[in-house]
């Protein structure tokens, strides 16, 4: 009698398909020539043409995808002897629907053969057990790591100056081998920018430059007509200006990889105009605004207001019931941090001091790339080890606690190694072009010869992007410094920086 054989065919995504090359016809082919291999018959295909990850549990796997339904009902009916899946991870994105479903389908007699590692597990067989449990296991973390791996791309994506995500309306990607390596104007859209932009800053209100653009030539992307919040979305996207974000991810400065439709005379009157807007709620206190640094604990100082006078205090000790740890109060009156950066000007108009400062902040280059390479290869042989133990628990040749035990260590192991690898991918990343990074300090500083910089929210944004940093402790401003890396805060005082030069 021939066997009877169901094949079970699921992608999460259709991306996903395409880039594994895994698709539900790629998997039904497969499973047809299992078929053939043990002369069985074909009785049944299930697909899931879209696998969430959030699915843990059998019920709500049966109420959203009627795959799952209808093989219960065959389950129950007995209408095949084994199941053909591609891995455990295509029966449930989560290991504890997987195994819901190798319970399932073992209970009831029948068989389950996995395609990657070509295994059946059988009724009663422990062997075949461990090896689906550490396969759906391992699955799970091959998808966190993916996650990871993606978000520190699109960091490095944004810190090279390339959008992480879609280009906005006005822009279309280069693309070089397949890789968009750029951006340039979209013919039909940019003209929009400019007129929404132009319209902007003279005070138009949102639904009033909807209504305009709705009547001009300029059509939106993905939509009939223009809205208040697509108008809005615009006006506040910095990517006009050559600036790129993905989470706490900015380049800093314009980028050079596409070309800006506002110049900085224009962004400004653009930021004026936000300001002017905006609503009540938390706005930046003054022009030293995220530039006064607890020198204690390194924290941002935050502003505070004391009957008529305006002064800055340690953000760590003013909320340390919320962060569980404590600070001193270290209040420094607002006049005292302008005084500060302004008497920097000398500092950072120096080349040679800035040049000094990113040569003590950063690691060499060089030998941080081959400590990374280094580090992958350890990660590699690490995850070749963890293979090796699988197939040996399910050989018998390791007990299954020893192999736990084992398997965890290991994972901590890669763990950290993927950590420190990480970290110092983060590090190279954010390190800036000299000369360029020369240029932006130079920029931002020509801002403080004139006092007018106090009261621009532009010339603080800059002087944030270049790095000052005022320290404060005490009461007293006890340092400035240019810092590359906010999450360290470990640049040497300028002033250090300034003897050491003057002794050579």
């Amino acid at each position: 009698m021939l066997a009877r054989v169901a094949i079970w065919c699921a992608v999460s995504s259709k991306a996903q398909a395409a880039e594994n090359k895994t698709s539900l016809e790629d998997q039904e082919r497969a499973g047809r020539q299992y078929a053939e291999s043990i002369d069985g018959q074909v009785v049944r295909v299930y697909r899931v043409p879209g696998h969430t990850r959030d699915l843990v549990f059998w019920e709500d796997a049966a109420r959203s995808m009627s795959a799952y339904r209808l093989l219960r009902q065959d389950v129950e009916g007995r209408k095949f002897d084994v199941l053909w899946a591609l891995d455990p991870d295509r029966l449930g994105r989560d290991p504890a629907l997987s195994n819901q479903v190798l319970s399932l389908i073992t209970r009831s007699g029948a068989q389950l053969h996995i395609d990657q590692g070509n295994y059946t597990v059988e009724p009663g067989e422990i062997g075949p057990r461990y090896i689906y449990s550490i396969q759906s296991t391992r699955a799970k973390e091959e998808q966190e790591r993916r996650k990871r791996h993606h978000r520190q791309g699109m960091e490095a994506r944004v810190l090279r100056g390339l959008p992480a995500g879609n280009w906005p309306y006005g822009y279309q990607p280069i693309y070089v081998n397949g890789d968009a390596v750029g951006g340039k104007y979209h013919p039909r859209e940019i003209g929009g920018v400019r007129f929404a932009t132009k319209h902007y800053i003279q005070g138009m209100s949102y639904g009033g430059l909807a209504a305009r653009l709705d009547e001009s030539e300029w059509a939106p992307r993905r939509a009939e007509r223009w809205s208040h919040a697509m108008v809005r979305r615009m006006m506040h996207n910095d990517h006009y200006a050559g600036y790129v974000t993905f989470g706490t991810a900015v380049n800093s400065e314009p980028s050079d990889k596409f070309p800006a439709a506002w110049d900085p005379v224009t962004f400004s009157a653009v930021l004026d105009e936000r300001g002017r807007r905006k609503r009540p709620g938390n706005p930046p206190a003054t022009s030293v605004s995220g530039l006064a640094v607890c020198a204690r604990c390194g924290w941002i100082m935050t502003a505070a207001r004391k009957k008529y006078a305006m002064y800055y205090r340690c953000n760590l000790h003013a909320h340390q019931g919320a962060y569980g740890r404590s600070c001193h109060p270290n209040h420094v009156r607002v006049g005292e941090l302008y005084t500060a950066v302004e008497q920097s000007i000398g500092l950072l108009t120096n080349p040679a001091i800035i040049r000094e400062v990113v040569r003590r902040s950063i690691p060499d280059r060089l030998a941080a790339e081959e400590r990374v390479e280094r580090l992958l290869t350890r990660v590699e042989g690490l995850e070749t080890t963890r293979d090796r133990l699988t197939r040996l628990v399910a050989e018998g040749s390791v007990k299954p606690d020893v192999y736990r035990r084992s398997d965890d260590d290991l994972l901590r192991e890669i763990e950290s190694v993927e950590r420190t690898c990480r970290e110092l991918e983060a590090r190279l990343a954010a390190v800036p072009d000299v000369d360029e990074y020369v240029a932006s300090v130079q920029g931002a500083a020509k801002h403080l010869r004139s006092r007018e910089w106090r009261g621009s929210e532009v010339v603080r944004q800059a002087l944030v992007r270049s790095g000052l940093r005022v320290f404060c402790d005490g009461g007293k401003v006890v340092g400035v410094r240019l810092v590359l890396d906010d999450r360290t805060l470990e640049c040497p005082y300028i002033q250090d920086i300034i003897l050491a030069l003057r002794s050579r």
